[in-house]
Parts: C-alpha cells; structure tokens; sequence
C-alpha cells in the first residue's frame, strides 16, 4: 500500500496521473490518498490508524527499503509474542518515525485526530514544543527514553519529539501503555505495571543470535562477504536484526536526491547487489525494462515530487510512503 499525500496548493489534482496509477495496479499496490491540510506534514503518517481493514501496518517512510522480508515484525506483533505497536530507536531519538509497526484501530485514530490538532494550534515548531510535559506526560525517573547510542533524558529534546518522532514514542507508551522498544542491543516491553508504566520484560542482545528476531531475519545479501548495510543505530548493531533488514537514506545519501546517482540506470553494472544502495537502483532498472512505457525522465520527475522538492520545473508537491500490511 502507498500511502500519498497530495498538497492542493502546489498540484492541481487530487491523484496521481493516471498512468502512474496504472503502473501502481500492474504492481499490485494498493493506493491511499492524504490531503497535506488534514495533518502536519510528518504527522500524515498517522493516517493508517484509519485502515481498519489491516489487523497490522508496518510502515516504512519513502526513504526506507527492505533488505528482507519484514512480514516477521507483523506476525509475531498479530501474535502477541511482540506487543501491537513496535519502535525502533536509532542514534537520535527513541523512536524512529521512518520505520514501525502498528494495529489500526478507528477509536485510536479518532483520538489521533485530535492529537493533530493539538499540535497545529500549539508546537507546529520545536520552540513552540513544552519539553517538560512534551504531548501530555511528564518523564519521571526511573523512566526515560533511550537511543540505540546511549543517549536518554527524561525530558522531551529528542530528535523531532515535537512532531511525529516524539508522538510516535508518547502515545503507544503513555496512552495505550503497550509499547515494544528495539533500542540497539535491547529489546524492550513496556506495559502498565501497578498503575504506571514500566519496563516488563528486557532482552539484551550481545550478539545476533541474542535477539529474538535471529530466526526470522533472512536478508537478502546474507551471502555477500563484503555487504555494506548502513548504521542507523551508531554503528554497533547494524548485524542485529531487525535493523539488519532494511536501510534508511538520509540527507545525500537519497539515491534519488543524487543527479550523479542516474549513471546507474545509464550504464550496465554487475549484477551481484551488495548494499541498499544498490538494490534501490538495480529494482529501477527493472522496472523501467518492465514498464516500457514510463521513460527516465518520467520518473525522476514523478519521485522528486514524492520529496516534496521546490524547484522551478517541479510543481507537484506530492510525498509518498509505503504501508506493508498483514
């Protein structure tokens, strides 16, 4: 599922050009429009609360791409062994808004709604945010939150903690108050404990095999010796699935935010992929063999505008997200 958002003011339509659309349905994907005025442009993600007809999403922002089959996060969540939401925490904040697992519920959402709201009229910016009681609930110690580089505060400072990022770790924690936390080397599940909440269960993982996920992460360059896999947790976990399992971009290291990047649709390169990297420019070059149709210049318009990019001849102002959903 690709979850898109359509900025009004900048393209003038309500959905994708239609052979865009076609080309989603030869691939199977399913397709779910936004407007950027129902919701901050971070916080639209919350959006898949509403898509009741899933019993678990997990969500990977445009800038994410598997390494391996993630349905594992979704089935042991669907069985209770992993709690309805679950996070993972990379070097500046506790939750990664790029990447989690969650169970759509129209209560929930309606509740999210407001959560929106709230923000529009109150912190639309950092400064504005309260960092004390953050989205509603003051930290107090022995509580706090934790990066998977060791940082942790009681205070919300983190990364984006007045927009998705710290909404993100509020509401399945201090709200639903069932929360499971893949901080790094741990594992963490947190649930109401005697009225408040706490840590009910912690699995430290001082190698791979430690951690629960070992069995069902089979990424797909598990073979290649030399494989490159990009830290998102500071570097000393990057073998520890599930952060093993796919990749998260940022800033230049966009493939599709690099001009130079188009050299590897122009020329032929060894097949073997060994990083994200690769895989994402390797899957476009398929694509475009397979959809003969869509030329280069189509797309590389078509996804800059999936970043929202302002330029003089890009006027879309569209940004997409993809849904795994079980």
């Amino acid at each position: 599922v690709f979850l898109i958002e359509i900025n009004s003011e900048r393209y003038n339509s309500s959905k994708l050009p239609d052979k865009y659309e076609a080309i989603c349905r030869f691939y199977n994907v399913k397709l779910r429009y936004v407007s950027m005025k129902s919701s901050g442009t971070m916080m639209s993600k919350f959006h898949i609360y509403n898509l009741t007809e899933y019993r678990r999403i997990n969500f990977l922002d445009n800038d994410v791409i598997p390494l391996s089959n993630l349905d594992y996060l979704m089935e042991l969540s669907d069985a209770e062994v992993i709690e309805p939401t679950v996070v993972i925490s990379t070097r500046m904040e506790p939750a990664n808004g790029g990447f989690f697992i969650i169970e759509p519920s129209s209560d929930d959402y309606q509740a999210i709604l407001k959560y929106m709201q709230h923000q529009r009229s109150n912190h639309k910016t950092a400064r504005e945010f309260n960092k004390e009681k953050g989205w509603g609930h003051i930290i107090k110690p022995p509580d706090q939150w934790e990066t998977s580089s060791g940082k942790n505060g009681t205070l919300w400072n983190f990364m984006a903690a007045h927009d998705d990022q710290g909404f993100l770790y509020h509401y399945p924690k201090y709200v639903k108050k069932r929360l499971t936390s893949i901080t790094g080397k741990k594992v963490i599940t947190h649930r109401e404990i005697n009225g408040t909440i706490g840590i009910a269960r912690e699995i430290f993982v001082n190698s791979p095999k430690d951690s629960p996920f070992f069995k069902y992460s089979k990424p797909f360059f598990g073979k290649y010796k030399n494989t490159h896999i990009k830290s998102h947790c500071g570097g000393h976990c990057s073998r520890v699935p599930p952060y093993q399992d796919f990749e998260h971009f940022t800033g230049r290291g966009k493939p599709y935010k690099s001009p130079a990047s188009m050299d590897f649709l122009k020329h032929k390169h060894k097949e073997q992929v060994i990083s994200g990297y690769h895989l994402w420019w390797n899957t476009l070059r398929m694509i475009l063999v397979e959809v003969e149709s869509m030329t280069l210049q189509d797309f590389g318009t078509s996804f800059c505008c999936c970043e929202n990019v302002s330029s003089s001849n890009l006027a879309f102002g569209l940004s997409l997200k993809k849904l795994s959903c079980l």
